[in-house]
């Protein structure tokens, strides 16, 4: 399967991804705690989103972040 990009959008800060939708389903990276979560967009924040894993933590991530959407 072909992995599904956003558009890149130049902002002051540099080129960053375009905000998920409620619903998308990521993956978010998180090296410092030695681990990847996946789960589903259900809030989008003025700098974050908030997803839910499957097994019902809710966690966020910032936009700057590594995250990418899955399938």
């Amino acid at each position: 399967m072909k992995k599904q990009k956003y558009k890149k959008v130049l902002t002051l800060q540099g080129i960053k991804n375009v905000p998920p939708k409620i619903g998308d389903k990521i993956v978010h990276y998180e090296p410092y705690f030695d681990r990847e979560s996946k789960g589903k967009v259900v809030e989008i924040l003025s700098a974050q989103f908030i997803y839910e894993t499957k097994d019902g933590q809710t966690r966020h991530c910032l936009f700057k972040e590594d995250w990418n959407l899955t399938h």
